[in-house]
């Protein structure tokens, strides 16, 4: 099943969504967004936390949106040739069994998601961090000391990320 979108994203919400694609959620996607935009990696935090104003005015949008063109337009170019070259090098008889086998990676991929957000959840919780639900199913999360660690609200998952990436954890 496809994920659903969030309703009423932030600017955040975008910033975070398109960095984990650019650079493939990796541990250090923020360290290379901010290297991409020509930032520092605190000024992404920053902006995810919400200490630092980013609105849908931001001029980062415009060059984040730039970055996610351009991988646009090479992943299409590289589809293209890949899928090419299958057809011209590959058995035909084989499709059923590639289907079988790519059904069973989107199940695969799907529960490691859920398991992942699930671990990020734990690991803050366990840090002390105290969930606080906002309107529409989002949370902000509080740390140990009661400060505010994530002032945007997001979805739970995205909030023990951005918890466990703020407090330097996981």
């Amino acid at each position: 099943m496809p994920k659903q979108p969030k309703p009423n994203k932030t600017a955040a919400d975008i910033l975070t969504d398109a960095g984990r694609a650019l650079f493939d959620n990796a541990e250090d996607w923020q360290a290379s967004l901010a290297i991409a935009l020509e930032v520092r990696r605190d000024t992404i935090r920053d902006w995810r936390s919400g200490r630092m104003s980013f609105g849908p005015d931001h001029g980062a949008l415009d060059r984040l949106l730039a970055l996610v063109t351009r991988r646009e337009a090479e992943l299409r170019q590289a589809k293209k040739e890949m899928q090419d070259w299958m057809r011209r090098n590959r058995d035909q008889g084989a499709g059923a069994d590639r289907r079988a086998e790519g059904q069973a990676l989107d199940e695969y991929l799907q529960q490691y998601s859920k398991d992942l957000d699930d671990h990020f959840i734990q690991l803050a919780k366990d840090h002390g961090a105290r969930f606080n639900e906002a309107p529409g199913g989002k949370y902000t999360v509080q740390g140990r000391d009661e400060q505010w660690v994530v002032n945007e609200p997001m979805s739970l998952a995205d909030a023990a990320r951005a918890y466990c990436e703020e407090m330097d954890i996981g």
